[in-house]
């Protein structure tokens, strides 16, 4: 579950980004919105400190859910829906 602000504005800089490249294309674009806290299976995984996002979960907590397992067979009334994935046809 995410806890979102729509109003918080934020600077893109690879500094303040989690990823294994040193590098953005998004490099000093101002956005608007940002997740305050994120919490996965009731524990908080990462919150907000005024500039980028803190992860404070416990390492070994999380796992891994592949792609199959994750979503649902089109006639199931499930439906499921990650950022990454909207407007993604899984089928």
């Amino acid at each position: 579950m995410v806890a979102f602000d729509p109003k918080t504005k934020f600077t893109i800089t690879q500094k303040k980004l989690h990823m294994n490249v040193d590098y953005t294309p998004y490099e000093g674009m101002n956005v608007t919105g940002m997740s305050m806290r994120v919490y996965s299976r009731g524990a908080k995984v990462a919150e907000w400190d005024g500039d980028r996002m803190k992860f404070v979960g416990k390492p070994g907590r999380s796992r891994l859910v592949k792609g199959a397992e994750f979503f649902a067979e089109k006639s199931d009334p499930l439906l499921f829906f990650l950022p990454c994935c909207v407007g993604h046809d899984p089928g």
